[in-house]
């Protein structure tokens, strides 16, 4: 992690940085615009939009440094989250109108947190990402 881009050779994070974030919201977008299709027949612009900035929104702590691969691969799990987030904020009836608890805390601080956990390393960053997925799916399976 870097704390300032003032020096000489900055270009290359503050790139990786954009491409990561730009990568990380595409994957959102485009799994909570399926995602949602499948689910309830029709699209509709509001959870593609939130599904995108939580694609962003989970990346953020270390978007300088993934690889697009891993920033695709933590923007999809966080548009994930985000949607089943969502579902559980209105089947327990809290008024949230916009997703913004779903977006912020679910793909921000939820997986986030878990998923990167202070990590710098993009490799172990990945398969961190991937092991805790699995984990969760087989625990939703067995429960």
């Amino acid at each position: 992690m870097q704390g300032s881009i003032s020096n000489a050779g900055d270009a290359e994070v503050v790139s990786m940085a954009f491409v990561a974030t730009v990568v990380a919201g595409c994957a959102g977008g485009v799994v909570a615009l399926v995602a949602h299709r499948f689910a309830t027949r029709y699209w509709k612009m509001g959870p593609t939009i939130n599904g995108a900035l939580a694609g962003m929104v989970s990346v953020c702590c270390g978007c300088d440094a993934l690889y697009p691969w891993a920033a695709f691969t933590a923007g999809a799990i966080g548009s994930a989250v985000y949607l089943a987030l969502s579902r559980l904020v209105l089947r327990i009836g809290v008024d949230d109108p916009i997703d913004a608890f779903a977006v912020h805390a679910g793909a921000g601080e939820e997986w986030r947190r878990r998923a990167f956990n202070n990590s710098t390393n993009p490799t172990n960053t990945a398969m961190r990402s991937i092991r805790y997925v699995m984990k969760a799916v087989r625990h939703s399976h067995n429960g």
